[in-house]
């Protein structure tokens, strides 16, 4: 990643199983963040956007479309 972002892993059930926050990239190899349980979504935002929000792991996740 070249900014901060906080990653947001959805299962399949639309329930938030973690968060993860990224840094950007200092070397090769990056690091890699994993879900750490299943997911078959993830939102990337800026970091802290979590927090921010209040989105904690066992949120569930709306989509709406207009």
């Amino acid at each position: 990643t070249l900014i901060p972002l906080d990653i947001i892993f959805i299962s399949k059930d639309l329930e938030v199983v973690n968060i993860r926050t990224a840094q950007p990239c200092q070397g090769d190899p990056c690091s890699l963040y994993s879900s750490g349980g299943p997911a078959q979504y993830v939102v990337e935002v800026n970091a802290g956007f979590a927090e921010e929000k209040g989105i904690q792991k066992g949120n569930r996740v709306e989509i709406r479309i207009f």
